[in-house]
């Protein structure tokens, strides 16, 4: 088949041909988008989809960049000029969130930087190597590269791109054996600059974490086919340098030829030592076997690969599904070149499905067209592209009307007032003020910076051309369109020990408006300067490559128009340095370096530069002189603003007041009226409320006057108004039911009380209504009350002690567990147990309330407070073990260590101590007038018991729970340590000071799935018995039993003698502790616990040993599948 006749029939056959490259530079950004969708959004670190959209949003609406203050996304593109992966990473990550590092031959297929337009190539910095010739395969570029990186992030790149490949025309059956080595060195690339995972370790005093949890980074790299031992050894090993690889072919790769692509997670330590090193070795004598016409043939030994099944089974599933695929639209092509009419008719159904698919918007790229100017600095002709006119940048003019208006309104400051004593005396605390250290002392080396896609270089404004922008040409700068920056130009020193040797000139960056078309005029100076140290990290770069065309006489006007490429030229940037705004305090602290410089001693202060790497026991190495101190007010400060001052002062006032009242005096004013008068912001807002309020106070006055005298006129827009507030305040529209008081005498006290009565249709329901509604015709709570024992022999039917969780009992009566019930239709909460297993009773122990529509199981019991020598009871209180409802949250479905957390936090509000509660009484003399006779008596005070919520911990845990053994009621008795009201949870401090008895423990099964019962199932019915579970205990005993159903939970009793002695074997009230820590593999001597970590140690070494592949054994995690096509569509089905 000819090349044209190919080319046809795959355009038409290719259903997916239409996606093409949208609005990027070429198609593999398209490949990049969808990648990043497949492998759901692990390419981009784009996660939440709410932050996604809103920095690109797909429709009209506005953008923001809300990860202005999260730290900088950093990625490596490896072998893929002209760049569309970059372009998309740059676009997707948008604003200055990200920066990117780009490494590919030089020549005709460099990156493209001003082809870049869904994003600012500024963000993305260029390196060749040592060579300079970006090849990747030369062993001194691999590790300059490395070091490159190394150098500006020193952490590693959260993603490595890799897109390398050659012209295999006519070798297309060789090009997995002519592309091994450019596999093997992108893979070193990836292992080399990827962020390796961390794990975390604590710090000594046990506090603080001294190393996070750190993601490793993610390696995506195109492949073709992989036959071969060779490529199967490279996969294999990535397969054990990083947590989990996948290998996939997307839709945007045209299916009939052999591409595909590895995408590996999270870069383990492994991974970037040992087996880089190896990798690394093994290029080193493929360079030097070039000579000699040897090659490698395999990396990792045949039969250690195809030991390991899981490996081998999705190798030969992916290897097979993509072989299926080809010779599929193989035959497609055949028949739609033998069919020249025909071609797919869903192409533009899926096109539209697969940019929504990928959240990209459905726009094409503008076309622009070369031209050539000549340079007027080196005279030679360079290449500009031409935008259509539609499609121009916005002007100066255009920048500021945009993010200002009518008027300009940004917090920069151009010409600043000096500062004397009387500035600090008229501020009402020095608190509000931040200094920043000038190196310039000239008022004009302070510009106003602009940048706009309409000019190509910079323009600026200072005190001499306050009315134009003219051309900023201090020094070469480039800076992302729409940004806006107040700096002053400077020059960076390094101390050589006698004096200061200049390296060049800076910028030093002193407030911002506008950065990449990010408005951050309006936030407060510590926002705004964090934000602008970001961007400066991001967009500083050292230099750019640049590519001089020049005129060829014998060419004519053919190819590029008689032009051609003639050489590389080098564009060094100067850096952005952040002012850091400073506290009064902290300026007077500030250390300053005097050195000897230009014929007079000049203070310098240290700065960090753009290689710096910042650690607290690495101070910076780069200085700037000092000239004059800048002072700020920032502008979101109120007067005053020292919280601990103004509360002291005010508390102050008060007790004056309080002694002036028997005087009969009075504070007039609290804050000088010269003070408050000087503000004119603040004036000016007091005034503009006052006036508008008593502005709409005179027209309602006369309002109501003219209403008065005409009484049948009424506001028509009543109704629409409350209809649109409603609406407005997100608020129902339904009325509140109507209510009249009722009162009945107490029974206990003898006084009437109010007491509510509702309308017959908004009663509120009974427990029967509670239950239905939230069990429907089968109840189905996961809280037990009938709890099996608990033996050695449970615990060994159990697959893993890990599924085990065991919460402490203060109570030994089984009937202590209660049902409480709280309904809107009963006072009194209910309750159920096993004596009146049939309905439920008023709950009387205790006094306590609880939200309507709420479940819980629990046990009354008594808190104690240890004095030392024993125990003193403080009252009852109530320990919660589990929940089915929370007024009206259903969390019966939830595992148990969400239900705890939501109990837990529903007894944090729930707590009080006490509340009061009017008392009314009858008067005679009122009669029925009034409140019908009754008048307010006094107050009571009601006091409430507390919600104690039980922990479920492990069973390793259990064996590690402290008691305090206190002689109680004639006994010694074991007490365990609760968290109470009042108590500050703070994990340095432990609970001291509340205390509950331990009489034994309950033990869930956290995996095992609830259990239902039937409510009508409830006569002792027989019900078909569940493993683990005797036929006794599967028989439905009363209501309750069919309430809360039967589950695999145990009970064992706590004995003194379990506390004294915990190495006890036997005892005949329950499981002691030596059988718990036996079953559970907890060591019972630290002889026997070294030996065994010894023995880990020593298997760990042997298992990570490269010097014999035998022993490497794989990851644990299956390699992720394949994925379909955003139309949800089989690919090889049209």
């Amino acid at each position: 088949m000819e090349r044209k006749e190919l080319d046809a029939a795959r355009s038409r056959a290719n259903p997916y041909e239409t996606v093409k490259a949208g609005f990027f530079q070429n198609r593999a950004a398209m490949k990049t988008a969808n990648l990043d969708k497949i492998f759901e959004w692990r390419l981009s670190w784009e996660f939440d989809e709410e932050r996604r959209l809103a920095k690109n949003p797909i429709n009209d609406k506005d953008r923001c960049n809300v990860d202005r203050f999260s730290p900088p996304f950093y990625f490596a593109d490896v072998c893929a000029g002209p760049g569309g992966f970059s372009e998309y990473m740059l676009w997707r990550k948008a604003y200055y969130n990200a920066k990117g590092f780009g490494f590919t031959l030089a020549g005709k297929d460099d990156f493209k930087l001003d082809r870049f337009k869904a994003a600012s190539s500024d963000y993305f910095e260029t390196f060749y190597g040592v060579n300079g010739d970006g090849d990747v395969t030369n062993p001194d570029n691999l590790e300059s590269l490395e070091k490159f990186v190394d150098d500006r992030i020193h952490t590693g790149v959260h993603l490595v791109m890799c897109d390398g490949g050659f012209s295999v025309e006519g070798q297309e059956n060789l090009q997995e054996v002519l592309s091994k080595r450019i596999y093997l060195c992108q893979f070193i690339v990836g292992l080399s600059l990827c962020r390796t995972e961390t794990r975390p370790v604590k710090a000594e005093n046990g506090e603080k974490n001294a190393i996070v949890a750190e993601k490793g980074g993610n390696f995506l790299c195109k492949l073709f086919d992989v036959f071969t031992p060779f490529s199967m050894g490279l996969i294999y090993l990535m397969y054990l340098s990083f947590e989990r690889i996948s290998l996939h072919k997307p839709i945007t790769s045209r299916p009939a030829n052999s591409e595909r692509y590895i995408f590996c997670e999270s870069l383990n330590s492994f991974g970037s030592s040992k087996v880089k090193k190896y990798l690394v070795e093994v290029n080193n004598r493929m360079e030097s076997m070039e000579r000699k016409k040897e090659d490698v043939m395999e990396l990792v030994p045949d039969e250690l690969i195809r030991g390991d099944d899981d490996f081998m089974e999705y190798i030969r599933t992916s290897i097979e599904e993509i072989a299926r695929r080809q010779v599929f639209y193989l035959k497609k092509y055949r028949h739609f070149a033998s069919n020249p009419g025909t071609f797919d008719q869903d192409q533009a159904k899926l096109r539209e499905d697969a940019l929504k698919y990928w959240d990209l918007p459905d726009f094409e790229r503008p076309k622009d067209t070369p031209r050539f100017n000549r340079n007027r600095t080196s005279g030679h002709m360079e290449e500009e592209r031409q935008m259509s006119q539609n499609q121009r940048p916005e002007t100066v003019g255009d920048l500021f009307r945009r993010y200002s208006g009518d008027r300009v309104h940004f917090p920069i400051k151009r010409q600043i007032a000096r500062f004397t004593e009387d500035v600090l005396q008229r501020c009402s605390d020095a608190a509000e003020m931040r200094a920043l250290l000038m190196p310039e002392r000239d008022p004009d080396s302070q510009v106003l910076l602009v940048s706009t896609a309409g000019h190509k270089t910079l323009l600026m404004m200072h005190r001499r051309n306050g009315s134009y922008f003219e051309a900023f040409q201090s020094i070469n700068v480039t800076l992302p369109k729409s940004t806006i920056l107040l700096v002053q130009c400077t020059t960076l020193y390094e101390d050589t020990g006698k004096s200061m040797h200049p390296l060049g000139k800076c910028l030093w960056v002193l407030d911002a408006a506008v950065l990449n078309e990010d408005d951050v005029s309006e936030m407060d100076l510590k926002a705004r300067n964090a934000a602008v140290r970001k961007f400066a990290a991001v967009v500083n770069r050292l230099q750019t490559r640049r590519g001089i065309f020049e005129k060829n006489p014998n060419k004519g006007r053919g190819g590029r128009g008689g032009m051609e490429f003639s050489r590389y030229t080098y564009d060094t940037f100067a850096e952005l340095i952040v002012a850091e705004p400073m506290r009064m305090k902290a300026l007077t602290e500030q250390k300053f370096i005097v050195r000897q410089h230009k014929g007079s001693r000049v203070a310098f202060f240290p700065v960090w530069a753009r290689n710096d790497r910042r650690e607290p026991q690495n101070p910076p190495k780069k200085y700037l002189s000092f000239e004059r101190i800048s002072l700020h007010k920032p502008i979101t400060s109120r007067p005053a603003n020292s919280e601990s001052k103004v509360k002291k002062y005010l508390v102050e006032v008060n007790n004056r007041m309080e002694s002036m009242e028997r005087k009969k005096e009075d504070v007039m004013e609290l804050v000088p009226d010269k003070l408050i008068r000087g503000d004119d912001d603040f004036m000016e807002y007091i005034r503009t409320s006052i006036e508008e309020i008593a502005r709409r106070q005179v027209f309602y006055l006369k309002k109501y006057r003219h209403f008065a005298s005409n009484p049948g006129t009424f506001d028509q827009d009543q109704a629409k108004l409350r209809e649109d507030a409603l609406k407005y305040w997100d608020l129902p529209d339904f009325e509140r039911p109507k209510d009249t008081p009722r009162f009945n005498r107490n029974r206990t006290s003898g006084h009437m009380e109010e007491e509510r009565q509702m309308s017959q249709n908004q009663r509120p329901e009974t427990v029967g209504d509670l239950f239905r509604r939230y069990s429907g015709d089968r109840v189905h709570f996961p809280i037990k009350r009938q709890i099996a024992r608990f033996t050695e022999d449970v615990l060994q039917r159990c697959s893993d002690a890990a599924e085990m969780r065991a919460l402490l009992m203060p109570e030994r009566d089984p009937d202590s567990q209660v049902l409480l019930v709280s309904t809107a239709g009963h006072k009194t909460l209910l309750m159920m147990h096993r004596r009146n297993g049939s309905y439920f009773e008023a709950f009387q122990s205790i006094n306590v309330t609880l939200p309507k529509s709420t479940i819980l199981l629990v046990q009354c019991t008594t808190l104690y407070e240890d004095t030392g020598k024993s125990m003193h009871p403080l009252g009852k209180c109530l320990w919660v073990l589990d929940a089915a409802v929370l007024n009206e949250d259903d969390v019966s479905e939830m595992d148990l260590k969400a239900r705890n957390a939501a109990v837990r936090k529903f007894a944090a509000v729930v707590n009080r101590l006490q509340t009061r509660r009017g008392i009314f009484e009858k008067n005679p003399n009122k009669g029925r007038g009034g409140r019908g006779g009754m008048e307010f008596s006094r107050y009571t005070y009601d006091t409430f018991a507390e919600l104690i919520v039980a922990e479920p911990m492990r069973m390793k845990a259990l064996t590690e729970q402290k008691f305090i053994v206190r002689q109680h009621k004639g006994s010694r008795v074991a007490f365990f340590p609760v968290w109470a009201r009042n108590d500050r949870r703070e994990p340095q401090n432990p609970p001291k000071k509340y205390f509950l008895e331990c009489h034994g423990v309950r033990i869930q099964n956290v995996l095992n799935p609830n259990f239902m019962l039937a409510r009508n199932e409830c006569n002792r019915e027989e019900v078909k018995p569940r493993p683990g579970v005797s036929t006794e205990q599967s028989q439905c005993t009363n209501f309750y039993d069919s309430l809360v159903g039967w589950a695999p939970d145990y009970t064992a009793n706590f004995t003194i003698e379990h506390i004294l002695n915990p190495e006890l074997e036997q005892h005949p009230s329950g499981l002691t502790m030596s059988g718990v820590r036996r079953l559970i593999g907890v060591p019972q001597t630290a002889a026997k616990s070294e030996e065994k970590t010894a023995t880990i140690k020593r298997e760990r070494e042997e298992t990570n040993d490269m010097a014999d592949f035998g022993v490497v054994q794989p990851l644990t995690k299956k390699p992720r599948k394949s994925e379909t096509g955003p139309s949800g569509k089989d690919e090889t089905e049209d």
